[in-house]
């Protein structure tokens, strides 16, 4: 007999753990989960990204990435000017934590962007 994975059900929006186990209690039941093994099934899982304590689904992640970009865009034109990485960062407006490199990364895959040195420029 093989073992079928888990069919876990997630909503659209960002969820903590006890809510997607609350949620999925019949069958964290059937299983003999406990939320350890909940949580453990849900970071190795592909397509879910952990967030600020809370799961999300992939493409709500990437539309929230899209999201910041809008915003350092907006920024930069409020400001007529090229801005500092480490400047943009601060005036982000975001609930998860954004670390240097990362909003790097992102500016970079985006071509209303460009960096030169420390700098982000509109092109």
């Amino acid at each position: 007999m093989t073992s079928q994975p888990p069919k876990i059900t997630l909503s659209q929006k960002p969820q903590s753990l006890e809510e997607i186990f609350s949620e999925n209690e019949k069958y964290m039941l059937l299983l003999g989960w406990t939320q350890s093994q909940l949580s453990l099934y849900l970071h190795c899982s592909s397509g879910i990204h952990p967030e600020n304590g809370k799961f999300v689904l992939e493409d709500e992640a990437l539309n929230g990435d899209l999201d910041l970009c809008d915003q350092v865009h907006k920024l930069l034109i409020l400001a007529g000017k090229p801005l500092p990485l480490s400047q943009l960062r601060g005036k982000l407006a975001s609930q998860k934590i954004i670390t240097e490199p990362f909003l790097r990364s992102l500016i970079q895959k985006d071509s209303r962007f460009e960096i030169k040195g420390p700098l982000v420029i509109l092109v």
